[in-house]
């Protein structure tokens, strides 16, 4: 649209939208690398956590046989987990676009 003659003959173009259609391809990963996460465990001989009990460290070394013992359990962490990953293989890449919209003009002084 143009302006009209006169005094308002600066012409700007403002737009009231976008059209959006932006995004990304799916991520992909390869094989996942194990994390680990330790702690200790205690077995008691009741179901209220009392009575005789026995300490599992979890190691990931140590088995322990504890038939006929276990009632009850309770799992202490040593800390958060530790490392564990998933490194991306491809994907992330962007698509799509964006423009303005609806314009409109406004038509101003010098």
């Amino acid at each position: 649209m143009a302006c009209p003659g006169g005094s308002y003959s600066v012409k700007y173009v403002v737009y009231q939208a976008v059209n959006d259609s932006r995004g990304c391809t799916a991520c992909t990963c390869g094989a996942p690398v194990p994390g680990t996460c330790g702690g200790t465990s205690t077995l008691w001989a009741n179901p209220d956590c009392s009575g005789g009990n026995a300490t599992i460290s979890h190691d990931g070394v140590t088995c322990v046989d504890f038939v006929g013992l276990m009632r009850s359990l309770k799992f202490q962490p040593d800390n958060a987990p530790q490392g564990g990953a998933c490194a991306s293989t491809g994907g992330g890449q962007p698509t799509g676009s964006a423009s303005p919209a609806s314009p409109r003009t406004l038509c101003c002084l010098p």
